[in-house]
């Protein structure tokens, strides 16, 4: 519809909905990245590319987990457009870009607990937690957290396997107790949004 009305923002953004959630449904990754693939060509056609941007670390993150990726465990390769992931962050930090660094940040602790990088994972999660702390206190955070809603759901879920994971690995009683923290706060939003947690 938005398509029809000439809001080609409007569909691209739908389109990056769409193509997380498709990702997070249990749809194949194939599927997933070819819709990526057809979704970008429009976005190029429609000059929506600066929106676009949005997809690049969640296609990285399914090329790591096909097996694309020379360092699964990084958050590095084709689908990001700068020479590395560092880089990518430093020109969205430059750009002013936070919900393209939330992303960045996310994917990248995603895909570091997946192929065991517990550090480099929680060394994500605490950028993720550190930009949103920082937007909300400058008064800019509002509209990012309640767009977020999801994402930070899962940061939260990641957070406490992150720092389980750590305090198994290291026997340190902080991690364990970041994890139960964590792990609360899970348990407090399955039951204040139970159908997000079904």
């Amino acid at each position: 519809e938005g398509l029809k009305a000439g809001d080609v923002t409007c569909v691209t953004i739908c389109a990056t909905i769409y193509c997380n959630i498709a990702f997070r449904c249990k749809k194949k990754l194939a599927s997933v990245k070819q819709d990526l693939i057809d979704f970008g060509k429009e976005a190029k056609v429609y000059r929506q590319e600066s929106v676009w941007n949005l997809v690049y670390p969640l296609e990285q993150a399914i090329l790591n987990l096909m097996g694309h990726a020379e360092w699964p465990n990084l958050l590095d390769g084709d689908a990001i457009p700068d020479e590395s992931l560092e880089r990518c962050i430093t020109n969205a930090k430059l750009a002013g870009t936070d919900w393209l660094l939330f992303t960045l940040y996310y994917f990248q602790m995603l895909v570091a607990y997946l192929f065991d990088d517990i550090e480099l994972a929680i060394k994500m999660g605490e950028k993720y937690i550190d930009l949103d702390e920082s937007l909300h206190h400058s008064g800019k955070g509002f509209v990012l957290r309640s767009f977020s809603f999801v994402l930070r759901s899962e940061l939260t879920f990641l957070c406490c396997l992150t720092s389980l994971a750590h305090a198994r690995k290291t026997k340190e009683g902080l991690w364990e107790k970041r994890g139960h923290e964590s792990m609360e706060r899970v348990r407090k939003l399955a039951k204040d949004y139970p159908s997000s947690y079904q």
